[in-house]
């Protein structure tokens, strides 16, 4: 029986009673605006698992519920403002917001898919349920659990006493912790919204007692789980960031409108980390099952990875983890292979021999899903001397629960051309021809195939799909992996230094810019690939297979712009170092006014577009003080490369690029140099990058986190700034 922790007690409990045949769950769901990202992917892992340890006992018929949310309400902060994420992706794509939906509904059931996930008995669709949403506000309502103000519901969290049970958020602590922005129409700040009235040209809305709107994020979960599963719920799954407000919410709505308590036992999943930092689509590293399988990846090995750890711990993700999960995955599908040919009918003995191994498992996983030490506990059965029979039959029943799908890998067979092949070159060896031998070795290869030879003997196995693009992932490199150079000697006049993001066009016209202008017996250009996209990576092998003076490092994934930034001042080894951007096209000569200009030792930094300002809240590029600013911007920035010793590197809590070059500005000006601004150099720029990435909204967001970051740093320091300086030039 499984011993699951429960969130709101904190206490361990069984998930089950001792003579329950069936066991219902329900599993919060994607919202299908946009593809769901690994993180996501964990807490649906998690969910799975705790299904499958449960079907151990095959008395027992699980009822589980994952709805899709396909209105597009997402957060309670957006929600009060009226934003609907479905709405604004089918704008942004030209589609409507159903097809939208539609279209992410099916590439997460391909995702589950790829990842062995046990489908659920049911996805139901938020829309498909709005009268449902609707009979629960009526009765929270008649009950006075809510109130109506211009045709917007509220629940009245005052007439909850229990509100905070799961969270710990209540009274005072609510206020603080309930990231909303002021919605006069509320009795109460704390109040969360049921039904919410619609804006003029909303195009996903519903006609109720109240007027034409659209059902709060909370309510669907309540209207979903009490209508297929009914008004009690054995286990009610989620990610950790839904557990405040959402599933807080969701109590009050439930157990109010039942009467009693809805759910009796809540299991939340911890986040999954990526560089130090939450995976989400906010901090921009994200990463989708299709963009695992495009660096190379099985999915399989993904769910691999997350077996080794417990599901509320966080678990680190990295490229260099997924690779030797891959590894460990593939050394158990070949073992799985071979065993399979060994396959005997256990004697009665041995089949109570095996019955104890399984009890032992069944201790681990049912350990409150102790899945890492339950994979140990496989190792060492693979490392055992039992026999091949009886390892092949104890994996496959722990596969009930990992679910790494080794029964499909033991059914394979080798065609009998490939074994004539084999016995072939086992007598071309046998006879010293060892020419012929590799012939016929590389001739199995492209049959989907590969030869381990050892002293004595070789064996074949069947080449992993994925292992044909491992090039790609082996070429991936994290911070961490990288050398560091900037106090080594110079090799070149100057470096010039570029992020590469998902837009191929932009990082082809730079390149050619590049090539056109510069002469690379004394130049350098280094590009930071920062792009998940195929196309980018591919084009930039080839571009630093033919110029050996351009250097290539592809990073494991998108990291931040201060982080891809610090990578090119660490590896690069002109004198001089010009920071560029890929909207940037070089069309003249740059190095001779920016070497002239740097000539100068109290110059700091040059470049083009500078910025100054009298009191850091207000930048602009109008200067009254000739060429001596107080920033440059990022589109062209260039500084001796020995200043690093003394200014640093660049502050990596800056996401974001907008205002680090503000903020770096600063870090050389705090030294005593000066900022130099041409009135012109023969660059032409293009259409910036971001636009084509974030929504306007999105950018001054993340814009007015840095500016943040920024100011309490440097704000009252004005005598940094050339208005104070009075620099007249």
């Amino acid at each position: 029986m499984l011993i699951i922790k429960d969130s709101m007690t904190g206490n361990f409990k069984s998930a089950i009673s001792k003579n329950q045949t069936q066991v219902k769950i329900y599993s919060c769901g994607p919202t299908v605006y946009r593809s769901a990202h690994l993180g996501n992917m964990r807490t649906y892992l998690m969910a799975d698992w705790i299904r499958r340890v449960i079907s151990l006992d095959s008395k027992v018929n699980i009822m589980q519920v994952k709805n899709i949310t396909d209105v597009g309400h997402m957060r309670q902060d957006r929600l009060e403002v009226g934003e609907d994420r479905v709405v604004a992706a089918a704008i942004s794509e030209n589609k409507t917001a159903s097809e939208i939906a539609d279209f992410y509904t099916l590439e997460f059931f391909r995702d589950e898919k790829k990842l062995n996930i046990i489908p659920a008995e049911f996805f139901p669709k938020a829309t498909d349920n709005i009268n449902e949403m609707i009979e629960i506000i009526q009765k929270l309502l008649s009950d006075g659990f809510a109130y109506e103000m211009f045709g917007n519901v509220y629940y009245k969290v005052d007439e909850w006493k229990d509100y905070g049970i799961l969270s710990g958020n209540n009274g005072n602590d609510l206020l603080s912790a309930v990231r909303v922005e002021q919605d006069t129409n509320k009795l109460d700040p704390r109040d969360f919204t049921l039904w919410k009235k619609a804006e003029a040209g909303r195009e996903l809305k519903w006609k109720s007692p109240w007027g034409e709107g659209f059902p709060g994020w909370h309510i669907e979960c309540s209207a979903m789980s009490i209508k297929y599963l009914g008004q009690t719920i054995d286990i009610h799954t989620g990610g950790v960031d839904n557990l405040f407000p959402h599933h807080e919410d969701e109590i009050a709505q439930s157990d109010a409108f039942n009467g009693a308590q809805t759910v009796k036992t809540w299991v939340h999943g911890q986040h999954l980390l990526w560089d130090g930092v939450k995976m989400s689509k906010s901090e921009m590293n994200d990463l989708t099952v299709t963009d695992l399988e495009s660096k190379g990846f099985d999915p399989i090995a993904f769910r691999y990875l997350c077996l080794t750890s417990r599901y509320y711990n966080r678990l680190h993700f990295s490229i260099s983890s997924m690779r030797a999960a891959q590894n460990a995955l593939r050394k158990i599908r070949h073992r799985i292979w071979i065993w399979s040919h060994n396959v005997v009918k256990n004697s009665s003995a041995d089949q109570i021999f095996i019955e104890n191994y399984k009890l032992k498992f069944d201790q681990f996983v049912k350990d409150n899903l102790n899945l890492p030490l339950a994979l140990s506990y496989m190792w060492e059965v693979i490392r055992s001397d039992l026999s091949d029979s009886n390892k092949f039959q104890l994996l496959l029943y722990f596969d009930k629960v990992f679910g790494l799908g080794l029964e499909s890998h033991s059914r394979y067979k080798i065609d009998q051309k490939i074994k004539d092949k084999m016995s072939l070159r086992f007598s071309l060896r046998e006879n010293g021809n060892y020419f012929e031998a590799d012939k016929i070795r590389s001739n199995i290869l492209k049959d989907g195939y590969i030869i381990e030879d050892f002293s004595k003997d070789s064996r074949i196995r069947l080449l992993d799909n994925w292992e044909n693009k491992n090039n790609y992932s082996q070429d991936l490199k994290s911070p961490k992996e990288i050398d560091s150079f900037p106090f080594q000697e110079s090799r070149f006049e100057i470096s010039v230094g570029v992020i590469a993001r998902n837009n191929l066009d932009d990082i082809k016209r730079f390149a050619n810019g590049f090539l056109k202008i510069f002469k690379l017996n004394n130049f350098e250009l280094l590009i930071v690939n920062n792009s998940t996209n195929i196309l980018v990576y591919d084009y930039l092998k080839k571009l630093n297979k033919q110029n050996q003076n351009i250097r290539v490092i592809h990073l494991d994934h998108n990291y931040g712009e201060a982080t891809a930034k610090n990578i090119i001042l660490k590896q690069s080894k002109g004198k001089i170092l010009v920071l560029m951007d890929v909207s940037v096209e070089i069309i003249g000569d740059i190095a001779t006014p920016i070497k002239n200009v740097l000539a100068d030792s109290k110059v700091g930094a040059c470049g083009i577009q500078g910025l100054i300002s009298n009191d850091f809240r207000h930048f602009h590029e109008e200067n009254k003080f000739g060429n001596y600013v107080d920033a440059i911007q990022a589109y062209c920035f260039a500084f001796n490369r020995s200043i690093l010793s003394d200014v640093g590197l660049m502050r990596e809590n800056f996401r974001f690029y907008r205002n680090l070059d503000l903020d770096f500005s600063l870090q050389i000006k705090n030294l005593g140099y000066d900022i130099f601004s041409f009135e012109k150099l023969p660059v032409k720029k293009h259409e910036h990058w971001v636009l084509e990435e974030y929504s306007l909204e999105r950018v001054n967001e993340l814009s007015q986190k840095n500016y943040k970051r920024f100011l309490n740093k440097w704000d009252g320091r004005n005598d940094l700034l050339v208005y104070n300086q009075r620099k007249e030039i």
